[in-house]
Parts: C-alpha cells; structure tokens; sequence
C-alpha cells in the first residue's frame, strides 16, 4: 500500500504477529501489538 500515509496499527498477538509487524514497520506504519485477551472477537 504505497498510496497510503503511515499509519497505527494493531495487531493481536499470535503466531504470525511480529513477521506482520516487521513487514509493516518497514512500510513506515507504526505497529502494536496487542495480547489475544484485549481483542474481542465477533
């Protein structure tokens, strides 16, 4: 998403979490991670 500005993002923390965090990191957003029990499911 190169169009896009840098942005917030949370991610729950799970298995594949900090691969994602790097990998959007690296595109300039700022990343949190959150523990699976601040996340609310649908």
């Amino acid at each position: 998403m190169p169009d896009r500005p840098p942005c917030l993002i949370g991610v729950e923390a799970c298995a594949t979490a900090h691969h994602w965090a790097r990998t959007l990191s690296a595109m300039g957003h700022e990343v949190r991670l959150m523990p699976p029990s601040y996340v609310k499911g649908t």
